[in-house]
């Protein structure tokens, strides 16, 4: 078994690989150059593969950022398992241990301390270990020294037929006597909204929004609630990757997020959507109480994940 550094040559074989061994997070050519060798952080060292004879048998993806990532900065003691996979023919054979141990001995020179599957930004996979899809995966880190740190799951509804609840419609009454205004965003409430964010929520998800101005999808894509005295505190969003089915972020000012607001404003996108003709609706990765919410409203699991880091 030989390892090497990815080259272009190998870039049909690598996904065909990726589609078998990873074919709930299939790729194409055009997306796989634009997420890895198109990413900021792109290092040869980190990008290889694996080789039994002339067949290739695995394949990973790893990240140390060489750029600051908005708040995160460079992140010098900390390094990503991107993705990973091993033909299934060449499987149990080590291949797989071997360029995870490859990777981890270039990233502890480095000066790493921890690594992290997956939840890597701003090229975003997946937030960990999909526990059902990769059976072998989590037991496979696990015996490689990673621990689970938690669990998210991905979630999405139908929206054919959507109907607004009566609930939701109670709730947005209640508080809309309380002076809360629920509303598509105009340009007007640009800068407000763009300070919003970042006093509330960071540079990343003020990004999102930045973004949507750029795209000049913002118009479509965001809907904000708005306080009796004209104070945005709640938004949300969907479409931030180009996909129109795709929901989320979302959030409320912190002092007001047991007031239902957020339950309206999911509802209010819901129903916004189903009126464009958008048939479903999915996100890629939430848990604890904000999963609650979200199955109250109809969302649903489809995806689990196990989340995981290692100490180096």
């Amino acid at each position: 078994m030989s390892i090497r550094q990815f080259e272009g040559q190998e870039i049909l074989e690598v996904m065909n690989l990726w589609n078998q061994e990873m074919s709930a997070d299939a790729l194409d050519v055009e997306s796989f150059t634009a997420l890895v060798l198109g990413d900021d952080n792109f290092d040869k060292r980190y990008v290889l593969t694996a080789y039994e004879g002339d067949e290739l048998a695995g394949f990973i993806w790893a990240v140390k950022r060489k750029y600051p990532y908005l708040e995160r900065g460079i992140e010098p003691e900390r390094g990503y398992i991107v993705a990973m996979c091993v033909a299934r023919q060449h499987q149990r054979k080590g291949i797989g241990s071997k360029l995870l141990k490859h990777v981890e001995e270039t990233m502890i020179q480095e000066g790493v301390k921890e690594i992290t599957l997956g939840a890597y930004s701003p090229n975003y996979l997946f937030p960990g270990v999909d526990v059902h899809n990769y059976a072998n995966g989590t037991p496979f880190f696990e015996a490689q020294g990673y621990n689970k740190r938690g669990e998210a799951v991905s979630m999405n509804q139908t929206l054919m037929p959507f109907t607004y609840p009566e609930y939701t419609l109670n709730k947005k009454a209640e508080l809309e006597e309380q002076g809360y205004r629920f509303s598509k965003f105009t340009y007007q409430d640009a800068t407000e909204l763009t300070d919003f964010m970042m006093t509330n929520f960071g540079s990343g998800w003020t990004r999102n929004i930045q973004e949507s101005f750029t795209r000049k999808d913002a118009l479509d894509t965001l809907i904000v609630c708005k306080d009796k005295d004209g104070e945005i505190v709640g938004y949300c969003q969907r479409g931030i990757d180009g996909h129109p089915d795709r929901f989320g972020p979302f959030g409320v000012r912190e002092d007001l997020r047991s007031y239902g607001i957020g339950g309206v404003l999911f509802d209010e996108m819901l129903h916004d959507m189903a009126q464009r003709g958008i048939h479903h609706v999915y996100f890629l990765w939430t848990g604890g109480r904000a999963q609650q919410m979200y199955e109250r409203h109809g969302m649903r699991a489809y995806r689990t994940y196990a989340l995981m880091r290692k100490a180096v």
